[in-house]
């Protein structure tokens, strides 16, 4: 049977060029992880040898993923399946799985949502708003803050690996390593989501706990943005990582950031990569304890790539991939995860502790930010500009109050709360 692995790396024409110009029966969109192209090509191979079906194998960067799904649903040629970080943007391209799931998994769909949403039981809840399963969840990763453990103790700094720390007690060891000659004490990628995360431990947020109230300007969120700025004015961190999007992997790579704030996707990475020994440090706490976790979801988006999409996440091609990833897969009967890595092992065990003792309040207020289906379509329809609000803070041309009160403005007059 012939095979075609189409790696498309450029423009949305190409894309689409790909698309009319291979008569296969199925197309499979997807972005890179560090070494899951190998997983995909192997278990696409074998989908092809066991139904004697062509799948073309689409490859977009991370950075174009968005922009070019939406070009290719709004242009009517969507990919039959595709591997996701989100589905609200996708609610009204997805297909309803509900009447699939039992022929692909011999269980009642509510008892299989049970069974596929132990790290994402905000998406059993989308489901039954939306009245229909757009997806089926796949991976979890969580934010995790990982450490260079060889300039944490040249610095003379002990880490609370077991338990949890207050932000003052981080900001204490920023200014520790700082005095030690470590350049940045740390790096935080440039990402509304991973900005988010202060927002939440310092009790604040975008919508309430309730789904009613914006709450961006209020006093606990200027306060986690006053901390967010105090870091960067004292040079505790690369500004031109938040300014001007300059790469923050380097700098933890290269041992000029001590910590990276980041997550657990990045394991792949770290440990091909990373020539010193590292570790992840439970993430610091103001008020709440709060780490986020996202994943992946597999979304058929046609009929067609339905089989497919049930395929990919069997149990067996589910942990072959996180194996090759180091994530945790979305099954109740794959939560006993090992890797043989020392370092990664540990560092999972540590984000995962986070996950676990997560605060309810915080985790609500996450859910309605960016997975529920009335309230984060407002959210994610506002990252450019939360960024931008950051960065307008972080260059001094406004106050935290200022900016923060202009974007909940903003956001309240786009839900119609003002």
């Amino acid at each position: 049977m012939k095979k075609v692995f189409s790696m498309l790396l450029v423009s949305g024409m190409m894309i689409l060029s790909a698309i009319f110009g291979f008569s296969q029966d199925i197309t499979f969109a997807t972005f890179i992880d560090g070494p899951d192209l190998p997983v995909f090509q192997k278990q696409v191979a074998s989908y092809e040898e066991e139904t004697g079906k062509d799948v073309e194998l689409l490859v977009i960067p991370y950075a174009d993923w968005k922009t070019k799904m939406i070009m290719m649903l709004q242009g009517g040629t969507p990919p039959d399946v595709a591997r996701e970080t989100d589905v609200v943007y996708l609610q009204d391209y997805a297909i309803d799985i509900t009447p699939y799931v039992k022929q692909y998994t011999g269980m009642e769909p509510m008892d299989w949502l049970d069974t596929v949403t132990v790290y994402k039981s905000w998406f059993k809840t989308y489901s039954l708003e939306a009245g229909m399963i757009p997806a089926i969840p796949y991976t979890t990763d969580v934010f995790a803050l990982f450490y260079n453990k060889e300039l944490f103790e040249m610095a003379g700094i002990t880490v609370p690996t077991d338990g949890v720390w207050t932000i003052d007690q981080w900001y204490d060891a920023m200014v520790k390593l700082k005095e030690a000659g470590v350049r940045y004490p740390l790096v935080w990628d440039r990402s509304p989501s991973r900005f988010s995360w202060l927002l939440y431990t310092y009790g604040g947020g975008y919508w309430d706990e309730t789904g009613t109230k914006i709450i961006l300007d209020s006093k606990e969120s200027i306060e986690a943005m006053e901390f967010f700025l105090k870091i960067h004015d004292e040079n505790l961190m690369p500004k031109a990582v938040w300014i001007s999007g300059d790469a923050p992997l380097k700098y933890f790579q290269n041992g000029l950031s001590a910590m990276y704030l980041s997550g657990t996707w990045m394991l792949p990475t770290f440990a091909e990569q990373l020539d010193f020994e590292w570790g992840a440090i439970p993430m610091p706490v103001k008020r709440e304890r709060y780490t986020y976790s996202g994943g992946k979801l597999i979304v058929p988006l046609t009929e067609e790539g339905v089989e497919l999409a049930f395929y990919l996440t069997n149990k067996q091609n589910l942990a072959d991939i996180s194996s090759a990833l180091y994530l945790l897969p979305d099954r109740s009967d794959m939560t006993e995860v090992t890797y043989d890595d020392k370092m990664v092992q540990e560092a999972n065990i540590v984000a995962m502790n986070d996950l676990l003792n997560t605060s309810p309040a915080a985790k609500k207020r996450q859910d309605f930010d960016w997975y529920n289906l009335k309230t984060s379509p407002v959210i994610q329809g506002n990252v450019s500009s939360i960024v931008n609000m950051v960065v307008s803070v972080l260059t001094h041309e406004q106050t935290p109050e200022e900016a923060m009160k202009k974007l909940a403005d903003q956001i309240r007059v786009e839900a119609g709360l003002k």
